[in-house]
C-alpha cells in the first residue's frame, strides 16, 4: 500500500491503516507524514492569514519581527 493510500485509509479505517504501517519504514514515512501535515497547515493558516490581512492572535515576541509583518515572514 502506498503512503498516500495508507494515509487516506486512516480516515476510514484506522485499524486497517495501522496494520499496513507495521511493515513500512518508520522513520521515512513518519518524516513524510509530518512534512505533509505542516505544509498543509502553513498553506491554509499562514498564506490565508497573509492574504486576508489578519493579525496574529499574540503579538510577535521577536524584536526584529513586527506583528504586522508576521505572516509575511
Amino acid at each position: 500500500m502506498s503512503f498516500l493510500r495508507t494515509w487516506f485509509t486512516a480516515i476510514v479505517s484506522p485499524v486497517r491503516s495501522f496494520d499496513a504501517l507495521k511493515s513500512r519504514p518508520a522513520p521515512l514515512w513518519g518524516f513524510w507524514a509530518v512534512l505533509i501535515r505542516f505544509a498543509g497547515t502553513s498553506l491554509t493558516s499562514g498564506v490565508l492569514g497573509l492574504l486576508l490581512g489578519r493579525k496574529p492572535f499574540e503579538p510577535s515576541y521577536l524584536t526584529f519581527l513586527r506583528t504586522v509583518r508576521y505572516y509575511t515572514a
